[in-house]
């Protein structure tokens, strides 16, 4: 794991490269180029991605990192994200009640 000041300094660089290249782009380019920065400059992220809430399930938007599920259930992880409109910060995705494991 990073320290705090590098923390910063990465999600700061982040930030900034996000910024510079959303200008002109698709929202479905814009979350593909958030995912891209984040698995390049975050070398602890496993996977970045995005899923789309439809009325039934989850799909899969853009992503980076090993293949995931195509649809989801409203459970896990992003079923409470939705389901709360609230971002969480989870340490360990698999000791989180109703974990959608979708990796190999």
């Amino acid at each position: 794991m990073m320290e705090h000041n590098a923390k910063e300094k990465t999600y700061s660089e982040c930030f900034e490269a996000i910024k510079k290249g959303v200008m002109g782009k698709s929202f479905e380019e814009r979350m593909a180029l958030v995912c891209s920065v984040l698995k390049e400059k975050i070398p602890y992220y496993f996977w970045v991605g995005f899923y789309i809430p439809k009325k039934d399930w989850l799909e899969l938007g853009p992503s980076k990192g090993p293949p995931a599920c195509a649809r989801i259930a409203y459970t896990g992880v992003c079923g409470k994200c939705v389901k709360t409109g609230k971002a969480i910060i989870v340490p360990n995705v698999h000791e989180f009640p109703g974990h959608i494991a979708c990796d190999p």
